[in-house]
This record gives C-alpha cells, structure tokens and sequence, in this order.
C-alpha cells in the first residue's frame, strides 16, 4: 500500500534506529502500517546519538489516535 507523503503523521522520534524499530514493531503487531524516516548521512557514519541518528517514526493520518494510545500505554522502562 503507498501512500502520498501528507497521507502520514509523525506519532514519535526515537532517539536511535534501534528504538524506531522497537517502536515500529509494537505497532506493526497491532496492524498499523509504519514508515521509518531518518537522516542519511548519520546511518552513513555509524552515528548512534545526536540530532543525526534520530528516527521519526510515522503512521498513515487516520490512525495517529490508535497509534499515539498505544505508545502511552507503554511500560516505562526502571533504569534503576
């Protein structure tokens, strides 16, 4: 299914790839199509932390309410 760029929505930015792809699967497991978009050159260089390695991670327009509830339902992580 494609959809035309203003057909989605920003939902989250994660803070690294791998984040963006924990977060995609959560949705992706409750049936929602996901689009991953980040910068080019910070996948190029390796880069893991900072402005460059951040992933915004999208979902089509009508479907940010399912998905935002489903990222506020979320359990924290302790990092005690």
């Amino acid at each position: 299914m494609s959809r035309k760029p203003e057909e989605w929505e920003l939902v989250y930015v994660a803070p690294g790839r791998v984040e963006a792809e924990l977060v995609r699967a959560l949705l992706t497991a409750a049936g929602l199509a996901v689009m991953l978009e980040g910068e080019a050159v910070g996948q190029l260089y390796g880069l893991h932390v900072g402005p460059l390695a951040q992933v915004r991670v999208l979902v089509p327009r009508d479907k940010v309410m399912e998905a935002r509830g489903l990222l506020d339902a979320r359990p924290e992580l302790d990092e005690d």
